[in-house]
């Protein structure tokens, strides 16, 4: 859907090819497979020296790739922005101190350094969410993508 965004915003036709995630994507894009990838930063990173990475699809530059301009600038809008997200979930009707305990227990580990370490290496942003948070931005990015894919 992030390569449709894409297409939209800048005012062209593509074709997306569905690949079993960023990796074999860039790996498709490095090998001339297709002319071209949208992935994970870290999956572009991982493969730099076969892809020119050419830009973010974030509001601000990577800052492992200060270099790298965001789609937005190369555009001049300010809507293209996607990246990857998950959430960890557990079965609807748990008792509040069960709930709490657990969004807790996640704030706290996404919030280390180990996690934060790990991630960034990856070359990925870590950005934490509260349950309620991360429900209406599930709910925003599902209305998106829909649009998106019609």
């Amino acid at each position: 859907a992030a390569s449709l965004g894409l297409a939209d915003a800048a005012g062209v036709e593509i074709t997306p090819v569905p690949y079993d995630g960023g990796a074999p994507a860039v790996s498709a894009a490095a090998s001339g497979e297709t002319v071209a990838s949208v992935s994970g930063v870290g999956e572009a990173i991982a493969q730099k020296d076969s892809v020119k990475i050419l830009a973010v699809m974030d509001e601000e530059r990577h800052p492992e790739l200060p270099d790298v301009p965001t789609v937005n600038e190369e555009l001049g809008t300010d809507d293209v922005v996607f990246g990857g997200w998950g959430g960890i979930y557990a079965p609807a009707g748990l008792p509040d101190g069960v709930h709490d305990k657990l969004e807790e227990a996640v704030k706290a580990a996404v919030e280390s350094d180990s996690y934060t370490s790990f991630q960034e290496d990856a070359g990925n942003l870590v950005v934490y969410r509260s349950a309620d948070e991360h429900q209406a931005f599930v709910e925003e990015q599902f209305d998106r993508f829909k649009e998106l894919l019609g």
